[in-house]
């Protein structure tokens, strides 16, 4: 769609800025390699290692991903600069570029594709920074709702909403409501019960 075109397209642009500063950085690091000393360079070490691990780790979920869209290599590489993004230069989340592919991928297979999925991983991703928990966990919540009550994905901010009023009146934490909602809402949804009078009991 447009809308998701848009967002890759700044996705990249910020990534490009990025590169223009690594590059610069790396620069830097150059002229003073000879003098670091063996207390600097182990962390320097110990850091890529675990840059490489979080790319493979990254380059992993994207294959996963990609075996559900059937999209280009293209376009899975511009989503992966988009996760990468996210979790780098926007203040609306605390997940890693890897946990947002997982996430990402988790919705892709509860049936919301493209730029549907999008947007409930972005309503997801501002619910779990609101709710103090990951986006994966505050997903998982709002899947269970909209799958239950056959609700779209321009439904899932309504449903964060409520989701969140109910972890913020309530004594439940956002782990909590997720692992029992599910159970709860096929019930409810069944009973033609709403999902802001499941929440008010919960409350």
């Amino acid at each position: 769609s447009k809308e998701f075109k848009k967002g890759l397209d700044q996705a990249e642009n910020h990534l490009n800025k990025f590169s223009s500063k690594m590059k610069s950085i790396g620069s830097g690091i150059s002229s003073i390699g000879a003098n670091m000393t063996a207390a600097f360079t182990v962390p320097v070490f110990a850091g890529v290692g675990l840059a490489v691990k979080a790319f493979s780790d990254l380059d992993t979920q994207m294959k996963n991903i990609q075996s559900i869209t059937q999209d280009t290599d293209a376009n899975t590489e511009a989503l992966r600069q988009t996760f990468i993004t996210m979790s780098t230069y926007l203040s609306i989340t605390r997940d890693s570029a890897v946990e947002l592919a997982e996430a990402y991928y988790f919705i892709q297979s509860s049936g919301f594709a493209g730029a549907e999925g999008m947007e409930v991983l972005r309503v997801s991703t501002m619910a779990a920074s609101a709710g103090l928990t990951n986006t994966m966990t505050a997903g998982n919540a709002i899947l269970a709702v909209l799958n239950a009550y056959g609700l779209e994905a321009s439904d899932a901010a309504h449903v964060s909403d409520v989701l969140f009023k109910t972890v913020d009146l309530g004594v439940l934490t956002f782990e909590d409501l997720a692992s029992q909602l599910g159970d709860v809402v096929s019930t409810s949804s069944a009973l033609n019960i709403s999902i802001e009078e499941v929440g008010g009991a919960m409350e």
